[in-house]
């Protein structure tokens, strides 16, 4: 541990031997304050300084903070649920293949809510019908009804249009009959 006695000894010593020091208010033999030495791998000039033809550099402000909360709240991006940053594939042209009627085991297919299923990545919404949604009333008997009806058989998906939420609407058929005017005979949905 350094005293105050040793370090006046060292600032004695260091005036001794560095008369000029400008730490120790020392002046050449000129009568001026010296520069310190440069180095050249750590020194960064003064932006007043006589060598900068340019300004500092900033980072950008994505690289300080690439996730930071905008001034009014979250982001675009926070607000839409994705994450900054983060790529996706482009979307393949999974639709495309739903143009045509297909047929498939019931057993396949995930259902979302009394009127939506989802196949193979793919929302297919019924045609001609409005089932309550899971958090309204009744909304979780229509769904549960509308998965049993699903697993029962084979169903037939009709591709019809696509509606603005981007799902397919279609005609779905379980064993020749119309899922549609099933669900509304058995008042789980009712005609849109």
């Amino acid at each position: 541990m350094i005293t105050s006695r040793r370090l006046v000894l060292i600032m004695m010593l260091a005036s001794t031997l560095f008369p000029a020091s400008p730490l120790l208010g020392g002046t050449d033999s000129n009568g001026q304050i010296p520069q310190p030495q440069i180095c050249p791998t750590c020194w960064t000039p003064a932006p007043s300084h006589p060598k900068l033809t340019h300004k500092p550099h900033k980072r950008p402000r994505s690289a300080v903070r690439p996730y930071r909360w905008r001034k009014h709240g979250a982001s675009a991006s926070h607000r839409s649920g994705r994450i900054p940053g983060l790529r996706t594939l482009p979307r393949s042209n999974v639709l495309s293949n739903l143009r045509s009627p297909v047929e498939v085991d019931g057993r396949f297919l995930r259902p979302i809510d009394g009127d939506t299923f989802s196949y193979n990545g793919i929302k297919v919404r019924v045609r001609g019908i409005d089932a309550p949604e899971i958090g309204t009333p009744g909304g979780l008997e229509a769904a549960q009804r509308f998965a049993a009806i699903l697993r029962e058989g084979a169903i037939k998906i009709v591709p019809v249009s696509h509606d603005v939420y981007g799902r397919t609407v279609a005609d779905v058929f379980l064993n020749g009959q119309n899922l549609a005017d099933v669900l509304i005979a058995e008042g789980y949905a009712r005609r849109e």
